[in-house]
């Protein structure tokens, strides 16, 4: 991807390259290029490219040393790879003083560019295009949704442009798919976005352009970056095993030595339900970078959790919250403490970290929100089923079945109507993955509805659903009809507006047929 270097002002700079004029007025030249700056070019060289990979992988320090000398030479990509640096402090630290810095730094970046008038690179409105497209990046991360939008539409039409001039130049089409697929994380309300801005918009598209750029060898250098992006803003939609274990083939054992691939491979494994593996990777994620990205030891509690490793799940958490500094998952990270101590019978230890809890952190994302909620009845929480629960979520399906089985003589006699909910709910997720009859499972999703929980969580409009679908999947569409629109009349929830969506677009997929 070594581009030619390209000059503004190429008639001054043929006149004062001469020979002639080198030998007498060397020194003056010297002061004159630096006082005017008549000098821009994009190149992505060597030095550059190398700068690039030790940002993917989190090596600042040793790409700065590589941007400062390219800076000296006028190389305006150096300006893309420190937008880069600035977007991957957002991510990995996730605190509001490195998305402000972003901010600041980003409008510096851009009125330098403005000021360069003409360029023959194809590096020059791309870089324009990605500055915009990484902040989008952030916005959406901070829920800054019009921001975002702004920010998209923007890069949008540089790539556009640039596509026109250089039709060849592939980097345009990976961005331009990046931003669709980006779309995609933008709240319903914003919708309108689409048909306004974006006439062919069409995600499954978009996700077969990035298969085919992650396909180019040619372009593995932006591997990396890709993988990344699309594990955070467009996995999480899909549940489609043969384009995640994609994914999983094209890094390869590339994880093994790049914390943000180390970090892409746990989220679709667990995805996949593979979280044996899971530990294994974070058992061994590479350590040799210059920052720290602690979120990966969240996960590593987590994973450790999901298979009742409690003691280990314990200090992965507990380095996670005495380290981390940012926004997200530190309540999350103290709900399971207080659980791994309740399921250890230890509830001095349990108070302690439920008062953590209400102090530290915040509930700008689900998880911090969900632990927040149900940390008020973690003492009284029946054992069997919590340790089901963690079970289930590490895809331990008949390890959480057998736990579940441990209570069944005594679940109509429970007292708490909540954890009867669940109980039946669970139940009934376990034994849809473990494919067991299509009927036992229904009456199972009926008894978890029948039950008149009071508490907000998600078990009876995911029963509803649940129900609908498998109707759905049998041909019997009047009583699949009847379960989405029963699954629509619960309100404030957990997981709603994922749930109602998948409601919604099964009432149209049947309103037809």
């Amino acid at each position: 991807m070594i581009q030619k270097r390209y000059l503004i002002n190429n008639d001054v700079t043929k006149r004062a390259f001469s020979p002639f004029f080198i030998v007498k007025f060397k020194f003056l030249l010297v002061f004159f290029l630096s006082c005017i700056n008549s000098v821009a070019y994009f190149d992505m060289n060597k030095n550059m490219q190398d700068a690039y990979i030790s940002i993917i992988n989190l090596d600042f320090d040793n790409a700065i040393g590589k941007i400062e000398i390219e800076k000296k030479l006028e190389n305006k990509i150096t300006l893309l790879h420190e937008n880069y640096i600035d977007v991957f402090k957002v991510f990995v630290f996730d605190q509001k003083k490195y998305y402000r810095q972003l901010n600041l730094n980003k409008s510096v970046r851009l009125d330098l560019l403005e000021k360069i008038k003409e360029n023959k690179s194809p590096y020059f409105l791309y870089t324009k295009a990605e500055i915009h497209l990484q902040s989008a990046y952030c916005h959406i991360k901070f829920k800054n949704y019009t921001k975002a939008i702004f920010d998209l539409v923007t890069s949008y039409n540089y790539l556009l442009e640039n596509k026109k001039i250089y039709p060849e130049f592939v980097l345009n089409n990976k961005s331009i798919s990046l931003i669709k697929i980006l779309l995609s994380n933008v709240p319903k309300e914003y919708s309108w976005t689409l048909d306004l801005f974006f006439s062919d918009f069409d995600i499954n598209s978009s996700v077969l352009q990035i298969e085919s750029i992650l396909k180019n060898d040619s372009l593995s250098i932006f591997h990396t970056e890709i993988l990344f992006f699309m594990t955070i803003f467009q996995s999480k939609f899909t549940n489609n095993k043969q384009q995640l274990t994609f994914y999983l083939d094209k890094i390869g054992d590339n994880y093994k030595t790049n914390l943000l691939l180390n970090y892409t491979t746990v989220l679709i494994l667990k995805k996949l339900g593979n979280n044996n593996l899971c530990i294994d990777i974070l058992n061994n994620r590479p350590k040799n970078n210059s920052i720290p990205f602690y979120y990966l030891d969240y996960l590593h509690g987590l994973s450790y959790l999901y298979n009742l490793e409690l003691s280990n799940a314990k200090h992965y958490f507990e380095f996670f919250v005495n380290n981390f500094r940012g926004r997200n998952f530190i309540k999350s990270a103290y709900f399971h403490l207080a659980s791994i101590e309740h399921l250890n019978n230890n509830e001095n230890e349990v108070n302690i970290f439920l008062a953590n809890l209400k102090d530290y952190g915040n509930t700008y994302i689900n998880k911090d929100k969900i632990a927040l909620k149900h940390s008020a009845n973690l003492s009284s929480y029946n054992k069997f089923l919590l340790r089901a629960r963690f079970l289930y979520d590490g895809a331990y399906y008949q390890r959480a079945l057998d736990e579940l089985n441990k209570i069944d003589e005594e679940i109509n006699f429970f007292s708490n109507v909540n954890m009867k909910t669940e109980y039946w709910y669970r139940k009934a997720r376990i034994l849809q993955k473990l494919e067991s009859s299509s009927n036992e499972i229904v009456s199972l999703f009926k008894k978890s509805i029948a039950s008149k929980s009071n508490i907000s969580t998600h078990f009876q409009p995911m029963s509803a659903l649940q129900i609908a679908l498998i109707f759905e999947l049998q041909k019997d569409y009047d009583n699949s009809k009847v379960f989405f629109s029963k699954c629509l009349e619960y309100k404030s929830y957990d997981y709603e507006k994922s749930i109602r969506k998948q409601a919604k677009e099964g009432l149209k997929r049947i309103a037809n047929i």
